[in-house]
């Protein structure tokens, strides 16, 4: 029988490229799925930020409005699992000082997901709302080194139930946390901009499951190593193209219940276009995609409009 349900969450921020992800599973031996690390765990630590001699407190503010979508498959695996992902993004970042950078931002995401029960051949048909924030906070202490901190929250509720049954859905409601630290450095030569960071990011989640199942709550996590390099290149004052390369390694993942875990090792390719309207308005278009995941397939695109002053 099916066991418990286990609801997707997320949470982003804008400046540091976070889009935090929980996992949707059905646990138990019944089915068996996986739980997807974060985007923040696969995607970009912040864009090199460049030290301002202003004199204000705050200064080179970004408002910034993206609207993604997401595609995760299973596998290797007998059993279905296909997930798409709406999610909109509204965040603000900004200088501190002549050493300091921070953003926040919040997130909304809906999951609609079809999976199946291999046992028994069932399909399920799944949805989730979620909503979550983030945060990050750096500074500069030479113009093209960095480090700093970031971390987030995410909360929301799902609900699946046997598509072509008469049968009332199963939910839970779930949350999530999640706290990291990166170090970077940048290098220019002419219109190039050479870049690389090191991050480890700590995920904890937990779910409530509706009463009657078993069991009524569940636990999993992970401790994930990020290596990632990156160039940009200044092909015209208005016009910048992008592309990165990050290694993923898990230090420690836990499941609930007896889910598989994800591979220990994989890549993420990611390329990104930002464009300047007039001084003020850009628009942008990103790409990601894992590449070395036997457990999981996993792309994500997303494009956007930001106002700077």
């Amino acid at each position: 029988m099916l066991k418990s349900v286990l609801v997707l969450l997320c949470a982003g921020v804008v400046l540091a490229g976070v889009l935090f992800t929980g996992g949707p599973a059905f646990a138990g031996s019944a089915k068996k799925s996986v739980r997807l690390p974060s985007a923040s765990e696969i995607k970009s630590l912040p864009d090199i930020y460049r030290r301002s001699s202003s004199g204000s407190v705050f200064h080179d503010v970004r408002l910034s409005l993206d609207f993604g979508y997401g595609y995760a498959e299973r596998r290797g695996s007998p059993s279905i699992f296909k997930e798409n992902t709406y999610s909109p993004t509204l965040g603000v970042s900004f200088g501190i000082g002549d050493f300091g950078f921070a953003g926040v931002s919040t997130t909304y995401e809906h999951h609609a997901i079809q999976s199946n029960i291999a046992s028994f051949n069932l399909p399920v048909g799944g949805s989730a709302n979620v909503y979550g924030f983030d945060g990050v906070l750096g500074v500069t202490p030479l113009p093209y080194i960095r480090f700093g901190i970031l971390g987030g929250y995410g909360a929301g509720g799902s609900s699946y139930s046997f598509t072509g049954f008469n049968a009332a859905p199963i939910g839970s409601n779930a949350q999530s946390a999640r706290i990291g630290g990166f170090a970077g450095a940048s290098y220019a030569v002419d219109n190039w901009l050479f870049n690389g960071d090191v991050s480890v990011i700590r995920t904890d989640n937990r779910t409530d499951f509706d009463p009657g199942n078993t069991p009524a709550r569940a636990a999993w996590g992970s401790t994930l190593a990020l290596v990632q390099l990156g160039v940009s290149y200044q092909a015209t004052d208005q016009l910048r193209l992008s592309s990165a390369v990050v290694f993923n390694h898990f230090i420690v993942q836990t499941v609930a219940g007896n889910e598989p875990k994800l591979s220990p090792n994989w890549f993420t390719l990611q390329v990104g276009v930002n464009y300047d309207i007039t001084p003020n308005w850009e628009v942008n278009a990103k790409a990601l995609t894992w590449v070395g995941n036997s457990s999981m397939n996993y792309t994500r695109a997303s494009v956007g409009v930001a106002y700077k002053f």
